[in-house]
């Protein structure tokens, strides 16, 4: 199984592997494929710079008949230049996907001057309103809070009860 695993890695058409969408590019890059045992199981890792639609699966359908005696990596090599035929997927239950990386780092988008000044005004006149509102009424800002909700959301909350 390791053998046949190891013709998966490199750059491929895994068109025969996957349930394919209209008009996308078949071809992926795998970086990993080993199989090894763990705890008694059988363990296919795949690393991969991206994935088609049910590739893993495919792939994983593909191994289990090469442990089976069925397959081997010649067959492989053959289903990946030709397309044979579309290789029946292994069930989902019992893969696992482990981890992931996709290589993009998150930074907020810095939002515009006037944006920021205008959002900074409401906050403010928000802030100033509050303080009116607790000195009129003699209130705490949660104790005004939570009237609004109730008076706002009062018969939600009497159904809940």
């Amino acid at each position: 199984m390791n053998e046949t695993a190891a013709v998966f890695t490199g750059i491929k058409d895994f068109s025969g592997f996957s349930r394919m969408e209209p008009g996308r590019d078949p071809v992926r890059t795998v970086i990993h494929a080993e199989v090894f045992e763990e705890g008694g199981l059988p363990v296919f890792e795949v690393c991969a710079k991206s994935f088609l639609w049910n590739m893993v699966r495919g792939m994983a359908g593909f191994l289990f008949a090469a442990g089976m005696g069925m397959a081997g990596p010649a067959e492989a090599e053959a289903q990946i230049e030709r397309h044979i035929w579309r290789v029946h997927p292994a069930a989902a239950e019992g893969l696992v996907l482990w981890d992931f990386e996709c290589g993009i780092s998150f930074t907020p988008m810095r939002q515009r001057d006037e944006v920021s000044r205008q959002l900074f005004s409401a906050a403010e006149k928000s802030r100033q309103e509050t303080l009116v509102s607790e000195a009129l009424l003699g209130s705490k800002r949660d104790e005004l809070l939570s009237d609004a909700v109730f008076r706002n959301y009062g018969s939600l909350l009497k159904k809940q009860m």
